[in-house]
């Protein structure tokens, strides 16, 4: 069985420059790809309020959103000849990444930097990537963003 590594990302440059890298590097490894999305539960966010819509066709919302970015990701790791599937779950993005790898059994776990640490403005806590660092379920490749 094929190497896998979980590819978590929320879309940012960050997550796009780790997908890219992920991509270069998987073939030489010969490793599959899970592209992770993770979407905030709204209904557990302390005091979120919406006035016009209602809170379930919010999160349906981002959630279809989510997966139309993540099927794109995926055809572009096909037509890249990629062994690829994507995963959309719901939860802290902290909590949730560090449970699928454990579920999944993750070789790899790559994960963009945000602009803010790459220019050293943000050094420690606050970001998805600097949470996995202190606790990697398994070996952690972070990515600068391009």
């Amino acid at each position: 069985m094929p190497p896998l590594w979980i590819v978590a990302t929320d879309f940012s440059p960050g997550a796009e420059a780790a997908f890219h890298r992920a991509l270069d590097l998987a073939p030489a490894c010969g490793a599959q790809l899970l592209l992770l999305h993770v979407v905030l539960d709204l209904k557990r966010l302390p005091g979120f309020f919406v006035t016009e819509e209602p809170l379930e066709r919010l999160q349906h919302e981002l959630e279809e959103e989510a997966g139309r970015q993540l099927e794109a990701w995926l055809a572009e790791a096909r037509r890249r000849g990629v062994a690829a599937r994507t995963a959309l779950r719901r939860g802290a993005p902290v909590a949730t990444l560090l449970a699928a790898a454990l579920e999944e059994g993750a070789a790899l776990l790559v994960v963009g930097q945000s602009a803010e640490e790459k220019q050293g403005r943000r050094l420690c806590g606050g970001s998805t990537a600097a949470a996995l660092f202190h606790h990697p379920p398994c070996p952690l490749l972070v990515v600068p963003p391009e």
